[in-house]
């Protein structure tokens, strides 16, 4: 039976261990990904391969939801197989380290810096998205997310900002995940500062109406919220038409803006 062991980066990091391959190991990865594009596509995988993408961009709208499931498992098994070979489960600092150099866009010639507990790498938009959009983003968020997911216990990836879904520049995060459950920062991002008057504006609008309204993060494009009328469930169709109410008037503010309701379905669902 393999047994992982936590990874030392201080004592003994990856990117100092003989037995991983860098030029390997990213090879393998994109054979990976190409085999996902593939599987989606229908299509025999050749050697002289298509640029990557180039492929993306043959992938029909109603499939890219099935192609980011596919490269998210195909590198989630990568991940998982790097790991037993090593019998390692890698740490923040060993995919701070290895990720510039296995041929991902979204990383190339990055630095990390520490921020609430931590690794976090900002950028401008990259030349694959410029050729993809928003979809290649997704691309490179599900094919980063499986890969560190496959090769560690409890580090995780969380992409909070994202030029390619409209955002000023792109801002990905390593961190720990205790399982303890979202925390800003981390799993999720700060609400940008362009975005905080309007917020305050909406904010008080409902609470004369008696509902509190809750910013709970950002992510790509993303506005995580919560909604609480006093000590009473907000639920049923009540709950929906404050909800939409409020998808109308975030729209006035940011046309752009998204969205996404984080509540506890026993809070603000049907009450089943």
């Amino acid at each position: 039976m393999t047994i992982i062991v936590k990874s030392s980066t201080e004592e003994f990091p990856l990117i100092q261990d003989t037995r991983f391959d860098v030029k390997d190991f990213s090879d393998r990865w994109l054979n990976a990904r190409m085999s996902a594009i593939h599987s989606v596509l229908d299509s025999p995988q050749e050697k002289g391969n298509a640029e990557e993408h180039l492929l993306l961009q043959k992938v029909p709208v109603s499939q890219r939801d099935q192609l980011l499931k596919a490269v998210f498992d195909c590198s989630r098994q990568l991940g998982m197989g790097l790991s037993r070979y090593l019998s390692v489960s890698l740490g923040i600092q060993d995919f701070a380290d290895i990720l510039p150099l296995v041929s991902s866009s979204c990383f190339a010639k990055q630095e990390w810096r520490m921020h609430n507990d931590a690794n976090v790498s900002e950028k401008s938009k990259c030349n694959f998205i410029e050729k993809t959009g928003s979809f290649g983003c997704d691309y490179w968020r599900e094919a980063l997310d499986g890969l560190v997911m496959g090769a560690s216990d409890d580090v995780r990836l969380a992409r909070h900002r994202s030029a390619g879904h409209g955002d000023s520049n792109c801002v990905d995060v390593l961190f720990y995940d205790k399982g303890k459950g979202p925390i800003k920062g981390q799993h999720n991002g700060e609400i940008p500062s362009e975005y905080s008057e309007g917020l305050q504006v909406l904010s008080r609008q409902f609470l004369e109406k008696g509902i509190t309204l809750k910013w709970m993060g950002y992510t790509e494009g993303v506005l995580l919220y919560c909604m609480e009328a006093g000590t009473s469930p907000l639920c049923g169709a009540g709950g929906q038409l404050m909800r939409d109410v409020l998808s109308i008037e975030v729209k006035k503010f940011f046309p752009k803006l998204v969205l996404r309701d984080v509540a506890p379905l026993a809070v603000i669902g049907d009450g089943k």
